[in-house]
């Protein structure tokens, strides 16, 4: 049996390793060890850790990072560093999983390759030129000794950056499974969605930090936004998510709670709907607009239309049900109007990040890779 250690610091990131737990903890060839921290043990965040407690596998690890108002990203991977070192020290990991490009991760990786467990990484040779993730994404790849991508295209990268061939595997990407298991949830099941007018369609909202540099102000931004989905909500409601926990987290949240009390019949904010509930809310809304990784990901195959905003996911690929607006005011306004006619034209919804049968593929190369999987990593040359 191996043991397999999953780290998870973030709501996103969860929902999409949902699966893929489910999968581990159902193995007779695995043990899953899974470390919790970062957002999911913060109150401001919705504390999404006693979401995972209701899960059918236990915490391994956890710890809290984001404490004592650890502020700096600096700060927070030099708390990592420490504190997953200790993890390490009594954990006889075979391997590590992480999904992904949160900075966070980094510190992980580091420590984990500082004490010769062997890495997997998810979701490598992805493109997102409008956000520091390219250059965490492409140092994990470097980092990691077998690699799960969501398609062709993405291996090709990953081999283009030294990675052998054969330590390749496409898999799709996880957050579609959910495709698979889906059980009808209520999105207002509690009090505080009484606001809710089931004759109006509604939007979907989740815009995060743009973090390609220090130029970008993330509260103007989000205010750009909100001026342009005020033009709608006469024939929508709006349904907002909290932020990623980035730089200007709180401000960002305080502007979104001003707007909802400002508009409180026709907006609501919540800090975190659940993967649950997400989902849900993913297959109801008629429109998906801001720029979660989520509305490319996710969306086309719950049928919503997305109106993607700014460059946070540039370069990013992308079908056909995703509109690109910079943000503008303007643009904006007319991207959402676009995205109504979209919405109502289309017969037919592609996705091009698979079909949602993951977890078992990774399993089954793990199966066959881990007893000869070396650290030891020849480059690969292309030339």
């Amino acid at each position: 049996m191996f043991n397999v250690g999953v780290v998870t610091t973030n709501r996103a990131e969860y929902g999409l390793l949902y699966w893929l737990l489910d999968a581990f903890s159902n193995s007779s060839d695995f043990n899953l060890q899974l470390v919790v921290s970062g957002s999911h043990l913060s109150a401001q965040s919705g504390m999404t850790v006693r979401e995972i407690e209701a899960s059918p596998w236990p915490i391994s690890y956890q710890f809290d990072y984001l404490a004592d108002g650890a502020c700096s990203m600096g700060d927070q991977v030099a708390r990592i560093g420490s504190a997953f070192q200790s993890f390490l020290d009594q954990a006889s990991l075979d391997l590590l999983i992480l999904l992904g490009d949160r900075y966070e991760l980094l510190s992980f990786a580091n420590v984990a390759v500082l004490n010769g467990v062997k890495l997997a990484h998810i979701s490598g040779g992805e493109v997102t030129e409008g956000a520091i993730d390219d250059k965490i994404r492409h140092a994990l790849t470097k980092l990691s000794d077998i690699h799960f991508v969501g398609t062709k295209e993405f291996k090709k990268r990953v081999i283009q950056l030294g990675e052998q061939p054969s330590s390749v595997h496409v898999v799709g990407e996880l957050g579609l499974e959910h495709l698979h298991h889906r059980v009808p949830h209520s999105l207002f099941e509690s009090s505080q969605c009484s606001w809710l007018d089931q004759t109006k369609p509604f939007i979907l909202f989740t815009y995060h930090p743009e973090t390609s540099g220090d130029t970008v102000d993330p509260l103007h931004q989000q205010s750009i936004v909100l001026e342009a989905m005020e033009s709608f909500l006469d024939e929508f409601n709006l349904l907002i998510t909290y932020p990623n926990c980035d730089r200007a987290f709180t401000q960002l949240i305080q502007q979104l709670n001003q707007f909802a009390t400002k508009y409180k019949d026709s907006v609501l904010v919540e800090a975190s709907l659940g993967f649950k509930r997400y989902g849900q809310a993913l297959s109801d809304a008629l429109i998906v607009v801001g720029n979660s990784s989520s509305g490319l990901y996710e969306a086309p195959s719950y049928q919503a239309v997305t109106v993607n905003i700014g460059d946070r996911q540039k370069g990013r690929l992308r079908g056909s049900t995703v509109i690109d607006t910079p943000c503008q005011k303007e643009a904006i306004i007319n991207a959402i109007q676009s995205a109504k006619c979209l919405a109502s034209e289309l017969t037919e919804w592609h996705n091009p990040y698979g079909d949602g049968h993951s977890s078992e593929k990774i399993l089954n190369v793990l199966r066959h890779e881990l007893p000869s999987l070396s650290t030891v990593k020849p480059f690969f040359d292309l030339f």
